[in-house]
C-alpha cells in the first residue's frame, strides 16, 4: 500500500509539474518499469521458495528417516550384543 502511494505521488511529481513533455513521460516510465521489476521480482523470489519448498522438504524428510532407522538399528544391535554378553 506504501508503496503504490510512494508510486502514484512519484508519477504527480514527474508528470504533473511542469517539466518537458519528453522527461515527463520517461519518468513516467521509469517508475513504471521499477514497479513493474519489483513485482516480477517478488514472484520469482516466491515461485523460487515454493520450488525449494516442494523440492528440500521431502529430501531432509527423507534424511531424517534414515538416520532415525539407522540409530534405532544400532540400539537394537546394542541390546542384542548386551543379551549376548548377559
Amino acid at each position: 500500500m506504501m508503496t503504490m502511494i510512494l508510486m502514484v505521488r512519484v508519477k504527480t511529481a514527474l508528470c504533473g509539474s511542469k517539466v518537458h513533455r519528453r522527461w515527463r513521460c520517461y519518468g513516467y516510465v521509469i517508475v513504471r518499469c521499477e514497479l513493474g521489476f519489483a513485482l516480477h521480482y517478488k514472484n520469482v523470489t516466491e515461485r523460487t521458495v515454493t520450488y525449494f519448498r516442494s523440492v528440500i522438504v521431502p529430501i531432509v524428510g527423507g534424511l531424517v528417516m534414515m538416520v532415525a532407522v539407522m540409530s534405532i538399528s544400532v540400539c537394537a544391535g546394542q541390546l542384542v550384543k548386551i543379551r549376548l554378553f548377559l
